[in-house]
């Protein structure tokens, strides 16, 4: 982290991060602070990288989806859920626009979205949500992976704020039967 730290202010220094690639810099220094749980310091970057998008007209495409997408995921737990949720969904719409929605980081947008809708109580578009997301998980293979268990532990959520516990369990036994007899 501390090279890249180095690299993005000398690059600074020189005024030559006010471009898409000083954008992308600060968004991939954003997502290793992630990884190292700097928090604070990626919201920082994220934040930053945005900007500049934005001054240069080129807040579009995956990449900026993903930006978006990783902004709203840090940003979300601090805002009152309907705030969260407009994050996530300006993300999506840029997903959207770039064909991108059916992929990897899209379908971790939709487990996101879903979760947000959950925090505000709209358990029907977070089923929806939840749907499409299995849907890309399940094209990608996904669904055993890390991203899978994110997904199958909300739609238990989902599930049990729609139907009550021991409802909800049943439908989450008879998935998971589904899925593994696939």
């Amino acid at each position: 982290e501390a090279n890249l730290v180095m690299a993005v202010d000398k690059t600074d220094a020189k005024g030559l991060l006010d471009c898409k690639d000083g954008a992308l810099l600060l968004q991939k220094l954003g997502d290793l602070q992630t990884e190292l749980n700097g928090y604070q310091e990626a919201l920082t970057s994220y934040r930053s990288a945005r900007e500049i998008l934005e001054n240069i007209n080129s807040l579009h495409g995956k990449s900026a989806a993903c930006l978006l997408a990783n902004t709203a995921t840090l940003e979300a737990d601090s805002m009152a859920p309907e705030q969260g949720l407009k994050l996530f969904e300006e993300a999506k719409k840029l997903f959207m626009e770039s064909n991108a929605l059916h992929s990897e980081e899209g379908a971790d947008l939709l487990v996101n979205l879903a979760a947000q809708c959950l925090k505000t109580g709209d358990v029907d578009s977070a089923l929806q949500y939840l749907q499409e997301a299995r849907e890309v998980f399940e094209a990608k293979e996904l669904l055993d992976a890390s991203a899978g268990a994110k997904f199958w532990m909300n739609l238990g959520s989902a599930l049990m704020q729609r139907d009550g516990m021991q409802d909800s369990i049943e439908s989450m036994e008879g998935n998971l039967f589904k899925y593994e007899a696939v």
